[in-house]
């Protein structure tokens, strides 16, 4: 009970130090999902350093930019580079792709293409783990919350901290759960 109360004031502290840094007034939900994205990257780790900390972003509108303002800050050593990329691009030179909402075809692909490759796949929406990707953002009750799929992260090579399966809302271990 104890832990449960530490990482929910931790998570807490984390958003409300996060909202310091946007604009005054509260994090609108593209703000919101793309501090969430940047901080599941700074809790991810990759078997070997990407040559460059590239999160390329399938979105459009309010979440491609609100991405695009997490450019240049640090991730494991590196300056975080954001790139647009088109639903018919490969992401060959990502080492994290994020999808919004209403791409389940992209979602499929993306899975397929990070199986055997360090390429971490984010992406918006309920259903966004059972169609290939690692990290699933939902909406949890007007907040922001995450599930994993650990089977895809170590299929890619990919490993989550300790730290971020416990602020998980869902962990899924094996592929038939």
């Amino acid at each position: 009970m104890l832990v449960a109360r530490l990482l929910a004031a931790c998570a807490t502290a984390a958003l409300l130090a996060a909202s310091e840094g946007c604009a005054a007034g509260p994090l609108r939900d593209d703000d919101l999902k793309a501090e969430v994205a940047y901080n599941l990257l700074l809790f991810v780790d990759w078997p070997a350093p990407p040559p460059e900390m590239r999160l390329c972003v399938v979105a459009e509108g309010g979440l491609r930019l609100a991405l695009g303002r997490q450019a240049g800050r640090p991730v494991r050593g590196r300056p975080l580079l954001v790139v647009p990329l088109t639903e018919s691009d490969r992401p060959d030179h990502c080492a994290a792709v994020m999808i919004e909402s209403g791409l389940p075809g992209l979602v499929e692909r993306m899975g397929l293409a990070a199986r055997g490759r360090p390429l971490l796949v984010i992406a918006e929406g309920e259903t966004a783990m059972a169609r290939g990707a690692m990290i699933g953002l939902v909406d949890n009750g007007g907040r922001i919350g995450f599930d994993i799929n650990l089977a895809a992260l170590k299929r890619s090579g990919l490993t989550a901290s300790s730290k971020l399966l416990r602020l998980a809302r869902v962990l899924k271990e094996r592929e038939d759960d």
